[in-house]
């Protein structure tokens, strides 16, 4: 559960806590956040919610009321965390990682 307050603090936030659950394979329930959309959005597993108390209620009782959905929802976080947040599981990941980290550096440091 990561509800946030959209507020120019919280737009500033990464989905750090969200890649901690999905590594735990927990199923996740968020606020609609940009971060939270590029790293989890579409149909990956963990719910994107307007910050309504209908809308976190209706998802979180999704969740409690039906223990087959969590374990399905988890193994899919999981397997999109897997797949596309570990730089160890997908080489051309971790290359661009680094392509994108040396690219950024000043131009006196890249040619040291």
């Amino acid at each position: 559960v990561s509800p946030l307050i959209d507020n120019p603090f919280n737009r500033c936030k990464s989905a750090i806590k969200l890649f901690d659950y999905a590594a735990l394979a927990l199923p996740v329930v968020a606020s609609q956040h940009a971060e939270y959309d590029a790293a989890f959005g579409g149909d990956h597993g963990v719910q994107l919610v307007e910050n309504t108390v209908t809308a976190w209620c209706d998802a979180l009782s999704r969740l409690v009321m039906d223990a087959e959905n969590r374990r399905r929802v988890g193994q899919k976080v999981v397997g999109h965390y897997r797949r596309h947040h570990i730089l160890g599981a997908d080489p051309q990941l971790l290359r661009g990682a680094i392509r994108r980290a040396l690219a950024t550096r000043p131009a006196a440091q890249r040619a040291a």
